[in-house]
């Protein structure tokens, strides 16, 4: 049933974006922003217990749910799987604005697509047709790093919306996975760069403390560990293998390296976007890590020789993506008839 749930969900979102997306969401973050205020009284574990009161309630309402669900009938339970893979999975969060950049460099147009790319950085809304459609810029610009940053924000988004939820929810039982994945990803979004909202004297009513961004941060690295990884075999099989080999097992080894000097810099590095780069590098032969990164690469005794990112870079990396897409749903489909013929 699962396989069919997604399938289903997939094509619900490439036909339909429905606004309650969006909604639930929303009210996810809403319901973030209310506990951290809740639980922020100075404690040094405070983050910790937000993080998981809010991970243990959505496990017992996805529990839950699924478990009436099931003694119901079939069919709800099936409906219930639909619905929420189509509301924590799917492609249109970040396909719409990389076509959007892909289009503005087949007509010649970089300009735009460098507008294009801050809206999508800065989370504006890329629904809106003015935002694709502005074409003019006042300030310099490198088309490479244009194309660098597009399919770097590409591939992140492409795990967090879709890869990243898809794993869990074929590891977990039931809804579990998604529900969990997203809500973790929207504490980790929300925690990390609080909403600010101000109080009728003026003082801020949330404090930007570390507390709940750490807490988010780390809660949010334990849970994906295991699917980045996958995500990244996947991108070693569907892409140059052995490069994708080398690049992945080079930027751990910087990382190692790293920590074993400076502990401290280790910890604040963000090791999951750190695979995914290094991995889709190699492959894709190109050179996707930003400057920083690959400072800290060459300073551990690693450096990769690969092309500059070009507007033939972005077809390469949309091919890529979608590639990696069919593996882990025929995976999904190997696991879902192994599991019939077995009964």
């Amino acid at each position: 049933m699962g396989f069919l749930a997604l399938i289903f969900a997939l094509l619900i979102d490439q036909g339909r974006n429905l606004p309650i997306r969006q909604a639930v969401i929303e009210q996810l973050e809403t319901a973030a922003d209310a506990v951290r205020r809740l639980t922020d009284m100075g404690g040094l574990y405070d983050g910790w217990k937000a993080w998981a009161l809010m991970m243990g309630l959505a496990t017992l309402l996805a529990i839950g749910l699924d478990l009436i669900a099931s003694r119901s009938h079939v069919l709800l339970q099936f409906a219930l799987h639909v619905a929420v893979l189509y509301l924590f999975i799917g492609f249109r969060r970040f396909s719409s604005p990389f076509s959007a950049i892909q289009r503005a460099f087949s007509e010649g147009d970089a300009s735009r697509a460098f507008v294009i790319l801050q809206a999508w950085l800065r989370g504006r809304d890329l629904e809106d047709p003015a935002v694709l459609a502005s074409g003019s810029v006042a300030e310099d610009f490198d088309s490479s790093a244009v194309c660098r940053q597009a399919i770097d924000q590409a591939l992140i988004a492409s795990h967090r919306h879709v890869f990243g939820p898809l794993l869990a929810y074929v590891l977990l039982p039931g809804i579990l996975g998604p529900v969990l994945y997203r809500l973790a990803e929207v504490m980790l979004n929300r925690w990390q760069h609080p909403a600010v909202e101000a109080s009728g004297d003026g003082s801020l009513s949330i404090e930007d403390s570390d507390r709940h961004r750490l807490a988010a941060q780390r809660g949010f690295s334990w849970f994906d560990w295991i699917p980045v990884r996958l995500n990244a075999a996947g991108l070693t099989v569907v892409g140059n293998f052995e490069d994708a080999v080398f690049c992945w097992r080079g930027a751990v080894s910087a990382r190692v390296s790293l920590a074993a000097r400076q502990p401290e810099a280790a910890a604040a590095m963000d090791e999951s976007r750190a695979i995914l780069l290094a991995t889709a590098s190699g492959a894709l032969g190109l050179r996707l890590a930003d400057p920083a990164l690959e400072g800290h690469w060459v300073s551990e005794g690693f450096e990769w020789q690969g092309a500059l990112p070009d507007p033939g870079g972005l077809r390469s990396a949309v091919g890529l993506v979608w590639r990696n897409a069919v593996l882990w749903v025929s995976f999904f489909a190997i696991l879902t008839m192994a599991g019939w013929l077995g009964r």
